[in-house]
């Protein structure tokens, strides 16, 4: 997976949190996307795909994932209606929606 060069550090394991800034067309959520792809297979991995409303699974990045999973042919992720699940080391990818949810 090409991952240009500004990102390269999300590439490196020592962080827990990361905030990417930049104007539209910036290649963030591809970008993004392919990185935690690369961790959720590297090893066992939950990772929280989070937006402040969020009406439906077609509203979350979901489709962004699918879409690269299917690209690149990563045949260890099974994608359902509304999870992503790796079925090597059992990463896993939760799509919700924050407003409005008393357990967000």
């Amino acid at each position: 997976m090409d991952i240009a060069e500004e990102f390269q550090r999300l590439l490196d394991t020592d962080w827990r949190e990361a905030a990417v800034y930049g104007s539209r067309f910036s290649l963030k959520s591809g970008t993004v996307a392919r990185i935690l792809l690369i961790r959720a297979r590297q090893k066992k991995t939950r990772i929280g795909c989070f937006r402040e409303f969020q009406n439906s699974i077609a509203e979350s990045s979901h489709q962004l994932l699918k879409d690269l999973i299917e690209y690149y042919d990563l045949t260890d992720f099974q994608v359902t209606d509304n999870a992503i699940i790796n079925t090597v080391n059992g990463s896993d990818f939760l799509f919700k929606g924050l407003h409005r949810n008393d357990q967000s």
